[in-house]
């Protein structure tokens, strides 16, 4: 299996980035690749333009402050699971975050990455809502603050009150 052709580019700010994903027709971000890579090997979706964050310092790190911990996006996988402020902070995280995929992955895989993927019921994005997580979404304007469950297509769904066979 072999990804389409796309053209690849590497920006080293996120003002870059955003000036790219703006200019740029038909474009995907990469942050990880842990779900990009099989969809595009795979052939489910045909990008003209991959724009890679791996360069952007600024999109990694976990910082805190008296009432919230921030996780930037690219935040590996693997960052989060050794990270103390983690543990004591969203214990819930420190658990779960041992439960996707497995070591290698968490390697790559970023949380901006697996969010941003919108699997609603993906084990980072089930931490989220359940945490009431508050995502921060980045363009040329700015930065728009947006909860998890507005974020998530079906993560609230009707209640279900019973099923007939």
């Amino acid at each position: 299996m072999k990804p389409p052709i796309f053209e690849y580019h590497r920006p080293n700010s996120l003002q870059e980035a955003l000036s790219l994903m703006e200019k740029l027709e038909n474009s995907k971000v990469i942050a990880g690749g842990q779900s990009l890579m099989p969809m595009l090997n795979l052939r489910l979706t045909f990008p003209s333009n991959l724009i890679d964050l791996n360069s952007i310092e600024e999109l990694s790190g976990i910082s805190t402050s008296d009432d919230q911990v921030t996780i930037n996006a690219m935040t590996r996988q693997r960052e989060i699971e050794f990270s103390k402020i983690i543990r004591q902070r969203i214990p819930l995280m420190a658990d779960g975050i041992l439960n996707v995929g497995h070591r290698q992955t968490r390697n790559r895989g970023t949380i901006g990455g697996s969010l941003c993927h919108q699997d609603s019921v993906a084990e980072l994005s089930l931490i989220a809502l359940a945490h009431d997580a508050v995502l921060g979404i980045a363009s040329l304007r700015g930065i728009r603050e947006i909860g998890i469950a507005e974020f998530l297509p079906d993560s609230c769904p009707p209640l279900l009150k019973m099923v007939k066979y």
